[in-house]
């Protein structure tokens, strides 16, 4: 049916070639004679490509010449040759652009035949143009394409012309993600298409991140409260690490001390030492401050890691742990 359909159009457009490819386009306004001669040229190149079946390379070159002359007969076999590509809503376009154009008797007999053609073959198109009707669910989509091209969100649910032939359609959500769906439309034919938009995966992630706990009767919910586990341990192993160190650096530097204190008590009287005992007993002070601070950062340390074993790794309440260091020794306070 479809070879037999183009053989019928070639041959109607071949028996009027002679008079669209020359008379009409000669007493086009505007063209000059270089335009005239190129369009009577791509007219005959075109009208030999639709005989032999090349109608893509027909609707190629009669597209230019009709370009380039704007009258009845170019768009006339444009549209013909559209038709035998099986665009048919390119060719009803083209058709209704040529009854647009004005009429009247001094134009060439020609121009008016083909303006009478082309509004009976806009006629016969109109119910061969297949349609879609479009429904998303899970919507509104976000952006919406056919074959690859965009489409307006607004004619979602309002039936589409299409060529006949294999079609995808497609709709983003809101995060872009796609969802694509491909149908055949035949001449006449109104199939349905619905898309189901995937869930935002966004949205999910942040749900399963973000439990709720449901307080019985209420109806409210609020978020738990955050682990006191990694604060737990920090204080445990590092407190309980920095009294020992701390406690272990006192204890050596205070012998130290002890040490060198008995060796320069014979050699003072009065606090003052012999130029030989100077030394040792400079260094035993020394020694003997280290020995205090280190006490007390041992203490500071074991009063961390008792803060750390009363800490409940996981708990609803707030937490407030201060330590205090001062001349009177090390103080914790908390609230747990």
């Amino acid at each position: 049916m479809a070879s037999e359909s183009r053989r019928r159009i070639a041959c109607a457009l071949l028996v009027g070639a002679a008079a669209t490819s020359f008379a009409p386009i000669a007493r086009a306004d505007g063209a000059s004679p270089a335009e005239r001669e190129t369009a009577r040229q791509l007219m005959d190149a075109g009208l030999g490509r639709l005989k032999r079946g090349d109608a893509a390379g027909a609707v190629e070159l009669l597209s230019k010449a009709h370009g380039i002359m704007h009258v009845p007969t170019t768009g006339l076999a444009l549209a013909r040759a559209d038709i035998a590509l099986g665009h048919l809503v390119e060719a009803r376009e083209v058709a209704l652009e040529v009854t647009r154009m004005p009429e009247s008797p001094a134009q060439p007999a020609v121009f008016r035949s083909a303006i009478h053609s082309a509004r009976d073959l806009a006629s016969d198109l109109k119910p061969r143009i297949p349609t879609l009707r479009l429904s998303v669910r899970r919507g509104p989509p976000n952006r919406v394409t056919l074959d690859g091209s965009p489409l307006s969100t607004e004619l979602v649910g309002v039936p589409v012309a299409v060529n006949p032939g294999h079609h995808v359609v497609a709709a983003t959500n809101a995060t872009g993600e796609e969802t694509r769906v491909e149908v055949d439309a035949a001449e006449g034919e109104s199939p349905s298409v619905t898309i189901e938009l995937k869930e935002s995966q966004t949205g999910a992630t942040i749900a399963a991140s973000a439990p709720v706990v449901v307080q019985e009767g209420s109806g409210t919910t609020k978020p738990p409260a955050p682990s006191r586990g990694p604060l737990r341990k920090v204080l445990i192993f590092g407190g309980f690490g920095l009294g020992a160190g701390g406690l272990a650096v006192g204890t050596l530097t205070g012998l130290f001390t002890l040490s060198l204190a008995s060796k320069v008590t014979g050699t003072c009287t009065n606090s003052v030492c012999s130029p030989s005992s100077a030394g040792n007993l400079h260094t035993a002070n020394v020694l003997a401050t280290v020995s205090d601070v280190s006490f007390i950062l041992g203490g500071v340390g074991v009063a961390a890691g008792v803060v750390g074993l009363t800490l409940k790794a996981e708990s609803t309440q707030g937490v407030g742990a201060a330590l205090w260091v001062g001349p009177q020794g090390v103080r914790a306070e908390g609230s747990f």
